[in-house]
């Protein structure tokens, strides 16, 4: 039987651990109860153990001579991208921590392009734009 109500009052419920909210509206009219679960799992793309504030690129924009600095030590993979999508700089570097690395970008082309570093569970992903 189908049968359409409206709702006078809901309560949200969420329960602890295995990330399930259940969700119970109290009063119905016609005297219908509804209960609703919805389960799932939280996931996150990005380990956040660096903030974005701990890598820094400066100046941006830039004639060609960035400083990277990188807070948190380890080992890291340094990529810079084109607006083409093709790979046009790539590097392993090891940072003790607060460590400013400089590089030269100045034999690019004018123009905007992504840096990514990445290393043990980490990525963070900024533009940088190279202006003559």
């Amino acid at each position: 039987m189908n049968s359409t109500g409206e709702l006078s009052s809901a309560t949200l419920y969420q329960t602890n651990g295995n990330f399930r909210d259940d969700m119970f509206a109290g009063r119905v009219t016609g005297g219908y109860f509804i209960y609703l679960t919805v389960s799932g799992t939280s996931t996150f793309g990005i380990d956040e153990s660096i903030s974005q504030k701990e890598v820094q690129y400066y100046p941006n924009p830039s004639s060609g001579n960035i400083n990277i600095g990188i807070a948190q030590g380890g080992k890291y993979q340094i990529d810079v991208i084109n607006t083409l999508g093709q790979v046009v700089h790539s590097e392993n570097v090891v940072i003790s921590g607060n460590e400013v690395l400089r590089r030269d970008f100045s034999k690019f082309n004018s123009g905007i392009y992504l840096i990514n570093i990445s290393g043990e569970g980490y990525t963070n992903s900024s533009k940088i734009t190279i202006s003559r």
